[in-house]
C-alpha cells in the first residue's frame, strides 16, 4: 500500500491528490468486487480447487502479459 501512496504523490500535484487517492480506492473496492463475482461463479459452476488453479493460471498470464509490455514500450 506504502508503493501506491509514493507513486501517486511523486506523478500528481497537490491538487490532484485527493482525485488520484479516490479513483485508487475505487478501482480496488471494483476490483475486488468482479474477482469476487467471478471466482464464485466459477467456484459455483466447478470447484473451489479449479476455481483457484483458474485464478492463479490468469494472474500468471496478466504478469507476462505487464512484463512484455514494459519490455516493448517503457524501457
Amino acid at each position: 500500500m506504502p508503493v501506491v501512496f509514493n507513486l501517486i504523490a511523486d506523478a500528481t500535484t497537490e491538487t490532484e491528490r485527493g482525485v488520484a487517492m479516490g479513483l485508487r480506492g475505487t478501482m480496488g473496492t471494483a476490483g475486488s468486487a468482479i474477482g469476487v463475482l467471478i471466482f464464485m461463479n466459477i467456484a459455483g459452476a466447478f470447484s473451489v480447487a479449479f476455481s483457484l488453479t483458474l485464478f492463479g493460471v490468469f494472474v500468471l498470464v496478466f504478469v507476462g502479459v505487464l512484463l512484455s509490455y514494459w519490455k516493448i514500450f517503457v524501457s
